[in-house]
């Protein structure tokens, strides 16, 4: 590291190799982006990831239909569900057994 607080020359050394670091990080990213976008010239023509891409495509399509039927089933199992009214009818049905065989006893 250079110190130099106000010598002038030390800050254009500094950004005259900033300047050339940042033209060789351009050309760094440009390379590594030819070959990104050769890379996935290269996937779009392999039958194979074609053949996958459309597989998971059908997969997400088949969870999202799952997962509205299982709403649907919760949802209609839940209407449906009728053990506590049938709970509720056995429990007043005792109580009037209940009272009638204690009305037939007081008579």
């Amino acid at each position: 590291q250079l110190a130099c607080p106000l010598d002038l020359g030390c800050h254009s050394v500094k950004k005259s190799q900033l300047s050339k670091q940042k033209d060789s990080l351009k050309q760094h990213i440009h390379l590594l982006s030819s070959k990104h976008e050769e890379t996935k010239r290269k996937l779009a023509s392999d039958d194979i990831h074609n053949t996958l891409d459309g597989l998971e495509q059908k997969i997400r399509v088949y969870e999202q239909n799952n997962f509205g039927l299982r709403d649907f089933i919760e949802g209609k199992t839940s209407e449906i569900n009728y053990n506590p009214v049938k709970d509720e009818v056995a429990a007043i049905t005792k109580e009037l057994n209940d009272l009638i065989i204690k009305s037939v006893a007081n008579a």
